[in-house]
């Protein structure tokens, strides 16, 4: 939550909070629609004893009153001259004169980045941002000292915050030794930091030390066991050569006597199997002559049947249809008397 000083108003303070931790979506809520200034908290419990007559300005004119009073007061306390730090007094902040980032316990910016305000915030500083960045671009006083990494510039930053604000409160003993303890707390840490470091150099070195007495062991160990396994492998390899020169020269032999063995039994199966060949070629043709003669045979026989049934069969064809012509022309002649039989009937009936 912001800090707020006696002088704003309450209600004001809280719809700002709620605007601010809210995302700062759309404007900021306009001081003017809030009521006049309270002085809620006791004078002096939390301000220094700052006198009432801050914030006692008109509500839309954030030019005068409490805005005013701090400006002077800041620049009462702080003057113009550059910070310093040293003798481990808590002296002006490193942020210098006019440094108006984080004057609040918050330690937020005043609006969110590149986004112009409409408004103040309590506290005491400009809405704008343009206070923000003069104070972010002003260099410590450490002479030709510069932050070289982002924690650096926030450790820097922070420090003389803390400092700014011991200055602020010089005569508010509880701050004086909570910047004090802080600043011992910091120092301290350094020394660990410090202390570590050497600590893990040391270890480091030992170890590196150590790593290189070992890899140089392991090295000489290594190429011990590749010259004793080069000399094994050299006699094995020997000997494999010897067995294996031993081993093609019997192999040989047997392949030759082998392909010896069955080029004269290929040989004589050749020549059986041409005696068989021949003499199953005389045999086939013997029976296919007789095959032959023996379907010629049969296949006169077959015709000669043949034709005596076709004969048969023509003249017993021609008898049926000599039959039924006869017949027919019989039943067409019988048809013929009727017919005329019939006319005559009818004839005499019809002329009486």
């Amino acid at each position: 939550m912001t800090s707020f000083l006696p002088g704003t108003n309450k209600d004001y303070v809280s719809a700002y909070n709620n605007w601010w931790f809210g995302g700062a979506k759309g404007p900021a809520p306009e001081r003017g629609k809030f009521g006049p200034d309270t002085n809620e908290y006791k004078k002096g419990k939390f301000t220094n004893d700052v006198p009432e007559e801050m914030g006692k300005g008109k509500a839309n004119d954030f030019n005068s009153g409490w805005m005013d009073f701090y400006k002077k007061q800041y620049q009462n306390a702080f003057g113009n001259s550059d910070q310093k730090i040293g003798g481990g007094e808590v002296t002006q902040g490193l942020g210098g004169p006019g440094n108006y980032s984080y004057p609040e316990m918050g330690g937020r910016p005043a609006t969110p980045p590149n986004r112009p305000a409409k408004t103040t915030i309590t506290g005491g500083r400009p809405a704008s941002n343009q206070a923000t960045n003069q104070a972010t671009n002003q260099k410590s006083d450490f002479g030709t000292y510069s932050p070289a990494t982002f924690g650096g510039s926030l450790y820097n930053q922070g420090w003389g915050n803390m400092v700014s604000w011991g200055n602020k409160f010089k005569d508010n003993e509880t701050i004086q030794a909570g910047v004090s303890g802080a600043r011992m707390d910091s120092n301290r840490t350094m020394m660990n930091m410090g202390l570590n470091l050497l600590y893990q150099k040391g270890q480091m070195s030992q170890m590196a030390e150590y790593q290189g007495g070992m890899e140089n062991l392991r090295t000489g160990n290594t190429m011990k066991l590749m010259a004793a396994e080069g000399g094994i492998v050299n006699q094995l390899m020997k000997g494999a050569g010897d067995i294996e020169s031993r081993q093609i020269g019997e192999r040989g032999d047997q392949e030759r006597r082998g392909l010896r063995v069955v080029g004269e039994e290929e040989r004589a199966g050749i020549k059986t199997q041409g005696d068989q060949d021949r003499r199953g070629t005389r045999v086939e043709g013997q029976e296919g002559r007789m095959t032959l003669m023996e379907q010629g045979s049969q296949n006169r026989m077959g015709m000669a049947a043949q034709g005596i049934e076709d004969r048969a069969l023509t003249r017993t064809k021609g008898d049926q249809d000599r039959k039924t012509q006869r017949d027919k022309y019989r039943e067409d002649r019988k048809m013929r008397a009727d017919a005329r039989g019939a006319v005559r009937r009818s004839g005499a009936t019809f002329f009486g």
